[in-house]
C-alpha cells in the first residue's frame, strides 16, 4: 500500500520487483551521472595508502550493481546483480563494497521468493551486508572499523536493526533514518580514524588533512542514490565539499597490481593445488603471508576466485602471475603505474 504521510515521505511498507530494480539502479546511476564523485574519491584517498585510487577501485562494483536485463522475478534480479559484480572488486574499498553487496543479497534473498520485499527484509539486507564483511575477514588482515567505510556500514546496520522484522514499517522512513545515520557517520570519520597518513607535508591525521574517509564517502553516495528513489531529500553533491583538496601522495609503492585466479575445486571447501589440496577458508591467510597486499576469495557463490591486490615498489606482475598459476587459471592480470598516473593528472 502506498500513500503520503504528513512528513512528505510516501507510505510504503513493501516494494515490488519494479521498485527494487528502481532502487538499485537509482543508486548506481548516481555514480554514472556524476563521474566527479569518483574523481573526488581518488583525490581524498589518503588511508590506508595515499595512492589516489578509491574511485577507480569502487566504480566497477558500484556501476555494475544494477539490473541491466529484463527479469521476471526478484530471484532473477538478485542472481543478475551477483553475476554483474563478479571480478569487479579492487582494493580495500572495492572489496568491502563487494562483500557488503554479497551479504545484502543474501539477506534479502530469504524473502525474495514471496515476490515482494518488506521494510524488514531490506533492513535485514543492510545488517547482513555489514556482518558478511566481518565474517569473511581474517586475522592477518583485520577490519579497521572506526572512521572507515566499514564503520559507516556498521552504523547504518545498527539503524537497520530498529526495523528488522517489523513488517509494516515505512520503507521511506527507514531510508531516511539510514541516510541521516550515514551522512553523520561519514562526517565523523576524520575524528574517529586515529591512524596517521602520508602526505607531502609529513604524517597527518585525516582531520588535519581536512578530508573524510574516501571509502566511506563512496558508500554514502550509493546509499543516497537508493534513498532518493523513495523520496528522501539527499545531498547528492557532498563530494563537492572537498573541491579545494589536492592529491598529496607520497606512497613508496609505485605499482598497483590486480590479479584474479579462478580456483580448481575438489569440492566447495577444498582447493586443488597440483598434487596437494588446501582448505578454501585458509587460502587467504596463506596468500597474504606469501605475497603481501590484499588476498581474498571472491565470488564464492558463483565460482571461487582468488583476488590479489597489492602495491609494490617494482613492477612484479609477471613474477606474481607466474607464482599464482599454481593456484588455478589466471583470468585477469593488470598493473597500474601510480606515479605516472599522478604526473599525468597534474600536467
Amino acid at each position: 500500500m502506498q500513500g503520503q504521510r504528513p512528513g512528505g515521505l510516501p507510505t510504503l511498507s513493501e516494494i515490488t520487483l519494479e521498485q527494487f530494480v528502481g532502487m538499485v539502479n537509482s543508486a548506481s546511476s548516481l555514480f554514472e551521472s556524476k563521474p566527479q564523485i569518483a574523481e573526488t574519491l581518488n583525490k581524498i584517498n589518503f588511508f590506508p595508502i595515499p595512492d589516489g585510487d578509491t574511485g577507480r577501485n569502487v566504480s566497477p562494483v558500484l556501476l555494475n550493481f544494477r539490473v541491466k536485463e529484463k527479469i521476471a522475478s526478484l530471484d532473477e534480479a538478485i542472481g543478475q546483480l551477483r553475476a554483474n559484480i563478479v571480478k569487479k572488486a579492487r582494493g580495500y574499498s572495492g572489496k568491502y563494497m563487494h562483500s557488503f553487496f554479497s551479504g545484502f543479497l543474501d539477506g534479502i534473498s530469504k524473502a525474495a521468493h514471496a515476490g515482494k520485499l518488506r521494510t524488514g527484509d531490506i533492513a535485514r539486507g543492510f545488517i547482513d551486508g555489514y556482518e558478511h564483511i566481518i565474517k569473511n575477514s581474517h586475522k592477518d588482515d583485520p577490519v579497521i572499523e572506526e572512521g572507515t567505510i566499514v564503520g559507516v556500514m556498521k552504523d547504518v546496520a545498527n539503524t537497520a536493526r530498529k526495523y528488522n522484522g517489523e513488517k509494516n514499517e515505512n520503507i521511506s522512513e527507514f531510508f531516511s533514518d539510514a541516510y541521516k545515520t550515514a551522512i553523520n557517520s561519514v562526517k565523523e570519520t576524520p575524528r574517529k580514524l586515529s591512524a596517521r597518513v602520508k602526505t607531502n607535508k609529513g604524517s597527518k591525521t585525516l582531520e588535519q588533512v581536512g578530508v573524510v574517509d574516501s571509502g566511506a564517502l563512496a558508500f554514502y553516495h550509493w546509499l543516497a542514490g537508493a534513498a532518493r528513489y523513495f523520496g528522501v531529500q539527499v545531498d547528492e553533491k557532498l563530494y563537492r565539499d572537498f573541491d579545494a583538496v589536492t592529491l598529496e601522495s607520497r606512497a613508496e609503492e609505485r605499482y598497483c597490481v590486480d590479479i584474479y585466479v579462478d580456483l580448481k575445486m575438489a569440492d566447495k571447501d577444498t582447493v586443488i593445488l597440483g598434487k596437494s589440496t588446501a582448505q578454501l577458508d585458509e587460502l587467504e591467510s596463506q596468500l597474504y603471508l606469501r605475497f603481501g597486499g590484499l588476498a581474498e576469495v571472491v565470488d564464492a557463490e558463483v565460482s571461487p576466485t582468488i583476488h590479489l591486490h597489492g602495491h609494490y615498489k617494482t613492477n612484479c606482475l609477471k613474477e606474481l602471475s607466474s607464482k599464482l598459476e599454481a593456484y588455478g587459471t589466471i583470468s585477469v592480470a593488470k598493473v597500474d603505474d601510480m606515479q605516472r598516473q599522478s604526473i599525468e593528472k597534474n600536467r
